[in-house]
């Protein structure tokens, strides 16, 4: 469901807190682009409240057609009250029709896609969420969760105000532990509190570039009034001269753009000599998202007028070999990503011969007690990954089997001569005493050596 055009560069916005100034910032972008010659495109896929309040409304206001450049401003669902997204769902006569995560997603995608497939020069998009990076959706799950499969690069914008140090970089760490691509802060400069200077080397220390602007004025009564301050405020800007802030956002944003996709090629290429190999842009759920813009399109021709419609370079492939680390819950499980955040925060790596902590005591006791080793084992025993799990378990089975029964190795049989039964064909891991544990295969090495007898598996 990722969605990455050569002629379309696409960026979420999300806001470190509601009224940061994402609708005007996300404007002036909008502004910026099409300044530059660059048709732009502006998603609300959510807005709540009073139709003339609404953010894209306000787009087609302040960012009407200029220099004759296409730009456009769409919202996908709506409602009438100004609450947030999830209650006003719940407060609209269109209880029934609430859309799932998957459902809304999906029409954010087709969209985008949509999009892409009837834009024939290269265009800048612009996906503008509603509130706060955590603020819930439409089913009550929250943003940074529901976005997660698109998979969009995001435009944090910062918290300029009182308390928005903290804001902006518990939103960026919310972001990070997801693994979104966070390609640039911006923010309004607010001369007295200053969070730009703190926010500014904080992120280049984690390769993140911020960019501040000019505050708008507060906010005037009259209509008429706040509409010209509003007018001048974005003459400023964005002015005719392409210079300013949000012209350098504009063009690290193309950079960015372009090095992803360059990444992403190189990484192709690499691969192409040595055979079928793919490149994995993200993983979400059961898929991965590959990337397929160094292949050739099999497309056959046809003279229909969206033939030659750009296609997206990252395609959904079904995890179909995954593993027990993924088969039961997917690829980047929120709740699995926090639990290993918190344990490597807590604990980092801890090596266990004669040490333990908490949560690795309580998975054993439940494994030991309620799992599989209930009502026999006495102990469980950790290692790190199939293969070396394997050895463990071959070695405690032949040490228990020549505990039991010392008489197997009376008469001059060694230990070390102790096998196993096994099927043909069988693979258990990459490790050495793994790889003996197997007959004679394409998995094994020089140093293999088979300990054992191996039956034809069962029809």
């Amino acid at each position: 469901m990722s969605s990455l055009f050569k002629n379309l560069r696409i960026h979420q916005i999300f806001g470190a807190n509601t009224d940061v100034g994402k609708t005007i910032l996300t404007t002036a972008l909008v502004r910026a682009s099409a300044l530059s010659n660059i048709p732009a495109h502006y998603l609300k896929p959510v807005s709540t409240g009073p139709i003339q309040d609404a953010d894209d409304r306000h787009v087609k206001r302040f960012a009407p057609s200029i220099r004759d450049v296409d730009i456009r401003a769409h919202c996908l669902f709506r409602y009438d009250e100004p609450v947030s997204p999830h209650l006003a769902a719940r407060l609209s006569n269109r209880q029934a029709d609430v859309p799932s995560d998957e459902v809304f997603v999906t029409a954010v995608a087709q969209h985008i896609r949509h999009t892409a497939q009837h834009t024939h020069k290269y265009a800048h998009m612009y996906v503008e969420t509603a509130g706060g990076i955590n603020s819930p959706t439409l089913s009550g799950t929250t943003q940074v969760d529901a976005y997660r499969p698109l998979f969009l690069p995001t435009v944090l914008i910062g918290d300029g105000k009182l308390g928005g140090i903290s804001t902006t970089i518990s939103s960026y760490e919310s972001l990070l532990l997801r693994g979104y691509m966070i390609d640039l802060v911006l923010l309004f400069k607010d001369a007295y509190y200053r969070n730009f200077e703190y926010l500014t080397p904080y992120f280049l220390e984690r390769s993140i570039r911020v960019l501040s602007v000019e505050s708008p004025h507060n906010r005037l009564a009259d209509p008429n009034e706040e509409r010209v301050e509003m007018v001048n405020y974005y003459a400023r800007l964005t002015p005719e001269s392409l210079q300013g802030g949000m012209f350098e956002a504009l063009n690290h944003l193309d950079e960015r753009h372009a090095s992803r996709i360059w990444s992403l090629c190189l990484n192709g290429l690499r691969t192409r000599s040595g055979g079928h190999i793919n490149v994995i842009d993200s993983a979400s759920k059961d898929f991965f998202s590959i990337y397929t813009g160094h292949k050739p399109d099999s497309t056959p021709p046809s003279s229909d007028e969206h033939a030659a419609a750009p296609k997206c370079l990252l395609e959904p492939q079904l995890d179909g070999s995954a593993s027990w680390w993924t088969q039961a819950l997917g690829h980047a499980h929120p709740m699995l990503t926090l639990a290993a955040a918190r344990a490597a925060g807590r604990y980092g790596h801890v090596m266990f011969p004669e040490a333990t902590h908490a949560p690795a005591l309580r998975l054993a006791e439940r494994l030991v007690r309620d799992g599989p080793g209930a009502g026999w084992a006495s102990r469980a025993f950790f290692s790190d990954d199939g293969s070396t799990g394997m050895e463990v378990a071959i070695k405690m089975a032949l040490r228990a089997y020549a505990a039991r029964n010392p008489a197997a190795t009376a008469g001059g049989v060694r230990r070390k001569d102790l096998g196993v039964l096994g099927l043909k064909g069988s693979y258990h891991g990459d490790t050495i005493g793994a790889m003996d544990a197997c007959e004679e295969g394409v998995y094994t090495c020089e140093w293999h050596d088979a300990k054992g007898y191996w039956l034809d598996p069962p029809t």
